[in-house]
């Protein structure tokens, strides 16, 4: 009996600075695949014959806006997703943009609560 899942990723960039995937505290795995981010409750997914599980949170028509790190708050209902032109933070359950920020590369990004640290590829915060 195997204890692992294994998930398909093809276009993960391959980049040791980017933070390409989160598993909430709701065990809600999101991962960022160029422009793309992938959410699926682990909690109820067994495996490729249940791939109509796994749902499109967001997905930029600019190529060149790839996402750079994700990073669910405390409560996992809120998934900040960086990008190479900014940030925003969603509410994963409504699929809603509740807040960004469009200045800079944000590679990191941490909650504190309700607040959102995010670092940026300028050496700004």
């Amino acid at each position: 009996m195997s204890t692992g899942k294994i998930l398909d990723a093809p276009g993960l960039k391959n980049d040791f600075y980017l933070n390409l995937v989160d598993w909430s505290n709701k065990d809600i795995l999101s991962m960022a695949l160029s422009t793309f981010v992938y959410y699926v409750n682990m909690t109820d997914y067994h495996g490729k014959d249940q791939e109509d599980q796994i749902k499109v949170l967001c997905a930029d028509t600019d190529h060149t806006n790839f996402v750079s790190s994700l990073k669910s708050n405390e409560s996992g209902e809120l998934l900040a997703v960086g990008t190479k032109k900014g940030w925003k933070a969603w509410d994963v359950q409504a699929q809603t943009v509740v807040s960004g920020w469009k200045l800079g590369a944000y590679r990191c990004l941490a909650w504190n609560g309700n607040m959102l640290a995010a670092g940026s590829l300028g050496s700004s915060a």
